[in-house]
């Protein structure tokens, strides 16, 4: 049984500190390697942002997209980065064109619109990064970010109501130090001055220690 808390009574229970997920240290450091080539920008650095949107509790209105694109843009020019930006199908059209029309060209380095139809590769532009972003509503998205090996940044909209499992999977990262949580309502009332915590970044793959404690689980049986 493998699960993020432990479960009374089970004897097989494994506890994770992430969920499991298909991101590679090497798939990614792959593929973002070939995307900064293809980008061609020498010694340019990016940032990333994965876009979700409503649910799981977070409800997202115009004003926390508009508050999305200034810090977006702050940020840019603060720290001299550009942003590799990929949106998800619960983005949704309206949410993209409102960033579109927010956003100055020369923000983004590259951008996938899933409601345009692009498909994204997520762990190249992860693989490019040296921070990721991800909006705080997808704990897929979250738990890839991790798996990157990158520092994760999680925003999440005014309306925030995850249910109690969620948001005490969001409070256990926080206090591992794998996530650096903010609410974007906050960071646009001191867009001028926000300065972003040192996030913790994994040095090996959770998978490799889940494979090493069934290997001993196993054994014990056998």
């Amino acid at each position: 049984v493998l699960t993020l808390e432990p479960v009374p009574g089970a004897d097989n229970n494994l506890v994770l500190p992430l969920p499991p997920s298909p991101v590679t240290t090497e798939g990614v450091a792959a593929r973002g390697q070939r995307l900064r080539e293809q980008l061609g920008s020498g010694e340019q650095r990016y940032w990333t942002l994965m876009l979700g949107g409503d649910g799981a509790g977070f409800r997202y209105r115009k004003d926390d997209w508009v508050q999305l694109a200034r810090l977006m843009k702050n940020l840019a020019t603060r720290h001299n980065v550009r942003w590799l930006l990929a949106s998800s199908r619960r983005t949704g059209r309206a949410a993209e064109r409102r960033l579109q029309a927010e956003l100055e060209p020369g923000v983004i380095a590259a951008a996938c619109w899933f409601g345009a139809g692009d498909v994204c590769d997520t762990e190249a532009y992860m693989g490019a990064a040296q921070n990721v972003f991800v909006t705080e509503d997808s704990m897929t998205m979250l738990t890839e970010a991790m798996y990157s090996m990158r520092p994760v940044y999680s925003l999440r909209p005014a309306q925030a109501s995850p249910n109690q499992r969620y948001a005490q999977a969001l409070t256990r990262f926080r206090e591992q130090g794998l996530l650096c949580r903010y609410a974007l309502v906050e960071l646009s009332q001191r867009l001028e001055t926000v300065q972003l915590e040192p996030c913790r970044v994994l040095t090996e793959s959770p998978l490799v220690q889940l494979g090493a404690r069934l290997a001993e689980r196993l054994d014990s049986l056998a």
